[in-house]
């Protein structure tokens, strides 16, 4: 018997899983726009959290449209215990068809409730362990992921900055802790019955380390922004007698290279007297900034705005004359935005360039070297921006196209609906 007596097909339900909700970022985007598509592709969706904060919802955007549901547990060997338990006790009484899982982390979680209810799980992998420092994430060092490592390391000099081939001080304690978090995170990422990467080296670095297949599917933006108008401009106030505004918007922390950006645009200044950098985000190393922009005699021209409203973001990026990104990233979703916007952007060359987009006239690739970021956002800021058929060629990139793949992934791995009385 069907929730509705079996009348009709009952309504498939996707759960969304993710330990943490409390910062903006894009795997916390990915998360609700996925929750807003697939409820509006029919399915019933609820996302599940071990934390949350308001925070989260992009100055309110995503605030209403999906279901949360709080599960207990998070980090930590009882905060892992506690997780499972909660998943099994949320599956078992709510009942989903699928479970879609925000990581490696989240799939290691779902592996003992999946398998006691044979609900089935796929994951987004939006990145693998080797983009994060040892101080973030120290199982790229597990005994099973030595060779993918030194293989990883050998094509990605970018890496070089952030992540060395060993680590010292790994007692036996840390070593098993390791150990047992690798061999868990593989298991679980191979019992998935989907692995969805951003780019095709997530998908390569993926198969490398779970011996598994993994998709390779780009998104970033709404359709509507190939059509977007700017109804203000916020970078009006920062410009001098028509100057030219350099903007980067990130969290501020190591991995963004915000510093590099700061040390390219002094020398931008030398070609480009009156340019302004205009920088917004929050984070860790903004006093870092702070200190190296007084340092450098930039306060006039650089300018630090803080958070920037979701409601102003697109307009910062359509207003401003160059977007520069030259983050450790192989893909990001505010570049993309930028371009969609028709700006010009400079990205580091360790982002993805996809066939179509070779040879883009409005992509600047640099190496990750103030001298290389300086030059292309000369470059840039030289160059015409795209007009409106360019970017309606960046359509490729839309939410709608990504979750209309990922809907056809969900189709494929559902369980069937017609079990019985599934609890609302």
């Amino acid at each position: 018997m069907r929730r509705d007596g079996g009348l009709t097909r009952a309504r498939r339900r996707v759960a969304i899983f993710s330990v943490d909700l409390t910062a903006a970022g894009g795997a916390e985007r990915v998360v609700f726009e996925e929750a807003t598509a697939l409820t509006e592709r029919g399915f019933e969706v609820r996302v599940l959290a071990c934390r949350y904060s308001p925070d989260v919802t992009f100055s309110g955007r995503y605030a209403v449209g999906f279901a949360l549901i709080r599960v207990s547990g998070g980090s930590g060997l009882r905060g892992f215990i506690a997780a499972s338990v909660g998943l099994l006790r949320t599956i078992l009484q709510w009942r989903p068809d699928l479970v879609i899982a925000t990581s490696p982390n989240e799939c290691a979680r779902l592996l003992l409730p999946s398998f006691i209810t044979g609900t089935p799980y796929i994951t987004h992998i939006n990145g693998t362990q080797f983009w994060f420092p040892p101080e973030k994430d120290l199982t790229k060092y597990a005994w099973a992921y030595r060779k993918v490592l030194r293989r990883v390391l050998e094509v990605s000099p970018g890496h070089e900055e952030f992540v060395p081939l060993a680590v010292p001080g790994i007692g036996p304690a840390l070593r098993v802790r390791i150990e047992l978090s690798a061999f868990l995170h593989r298991l679980a990422v191979r019992r998935a019955s989907a692995r969805i990467t951003f780019s095709r080296r997530m998908a390569w670095e993926v198969e490398l380390m779970y011996e598994r297949p993994a998709l390779s599917i780009k998104g970033a933006f709404p359709a509507t922004i190939l059509r977007y108008r700017p109804r203000t401009d916020p970078a009006l106030r920062y410009r001098v007698s028509g100057s030219p505004v350099v903007l980067n918007v990130n969290r501020l922390e190591p991995r963004k290279r915000v510093a590099l950006t700061v040390q390219a645009f002094e020398l931008v200044l030398q070609h480009v007297p009156n340019a302004v950098l205009v920088i917004g985000g929050v984070g860790p190393s903004e006093k870092e900034i702070r200190k190296l922009i007084e340092s450098r005699g930039l306060d006039d021209r650089v300018h630090m705005i803080g958070f920037i409203a979701e409601q102003e973001l697109w307009d910062w990026l359509a207003r401003c004359d160059v977007f520069v990104h030259p983050n450790w990233a192989e893909f990001a979703i505010a570049p993309y935005e930028a371009l969609a916007l028709g700006t010009n952007v400079v990205w580091s060359t360790e982002m993805e360039v996809d066939p179509n987009l070779q040879g883009n006239p409005h992509i600047f690739p640099a190496a990750p070297d103030p001298a290389s970021m300086a030059k292309q956002i000369i470059a840039a800021l030289a160059a015409p921006r795209a007009d409106p058929q360019e970017r309606e060629e960046l359509r490729l990139y839309t939410w709608e196209r990504y979750f209309d793949e990922v809907r056809s992934i969900v189709d494929q791995n559902v369980k069937g609906s017609s079990r019985v009385d599934r609890p609302s």
